[in-house]
């Protein structure tokens, strides 16, 4: 699922602050050789919707609000 988020965030940066926490994104830089997506992200998962991942998506807004 690719996400659009506000202009100013660089999903290249929100990339290691949400490794830090132990989630894993895939900034939509790495799906263009244009210079484009900056603010964009990928999201991926293959199990049932759980506590866990509710919560790791809740700390990713949280850090992606940060940099606005």
């Amino acid at each position: 699922m690719r996400i659009g988020l506000d202009e100013k965030i660089d999903t290249s940066v929100l990339y290691y602050k949400a490794l830090n926490n132990g989630i894993s994104i895939a900034p939509g830089r790495i799906f263009t050789l244009q210079n484009q997506f900056h603010n964009c992200l990928r999201l991926n998962y293959g199990g049932e919707w759980n506590r866990d991942i509710e919560k790791a998506l809740v700390k990713l807004g949280q850090l992606a609000n940060q940099m606005i």
